[in-house]
């Protein structure tokens, strides 16, 4: 599997870039345990919205309440009319 040619190659590697390749390795696992202990932006969001909002039920509702101050804010400011003054 393994022939002289690839053992030849290792040997010829001069040890400054394995020792540099090893601290790129180790700095890289380094960060990305960081980065996974600090970093949440994204993370979760797929789980977050799984409550199950009702959009539709909720404009439902403020539309509702819209309609009733409209109502009750109509009932206020009717103006009588003329045979219903008193005089």
């Amino acid at each position: 599997m393994l022939g002289k040619d690839f053992f030849q190659k290792i040997k010829n590697i001069p040890s400054e870039w394995l020792v540099i390749f090893a601290l790129g390795f180790l700095l890289g696992i380094v960060v990305k345990t960081e980065a996974a202990k600090r970093v949440t932006m994204g993370f979760d969001d797929g789980k977050t919205f799984q409550q199950g909002f009702d959009i539709s039920g909720i404009q439902n509702k403020l539309l509702e309440k819209a309609e009733k101050q409209n109502d009750s804010q109509n009932e206020e400011n009717v103006v009588p009319a003329a045979g219903e003054l008193d005089n």
